[in-house]
């Protein structure tokens, strides 16, 4: 009984520790993809700015 209720309290405290991690690392993959998505659209938006700067001059 006592190595089941140990090896309870191990899962236990092993699967808290997951959980406390998962949205640190949710959160990190999001503000990655974040960090890309706004860096492709920058550097298209530049994109187009100089090819209308082109066009109308």
């Amino acid at each position: 009984m006592t190595y089941l209720s140990s090896l309870k309290r191990r899962l236990c405290r092993s699967t808290a520790k997951l959980t406390a991690y998962i949205p640190k690392i949710t959160t990190q993959l999001f503000t990655l993809l974040y960090a890309r998505v706004t860096l492709a659209t920058s550097l298209q938006d530049s994109g187009q700015f100089t090819s209308s700067n082109a066009t109308q001059t």
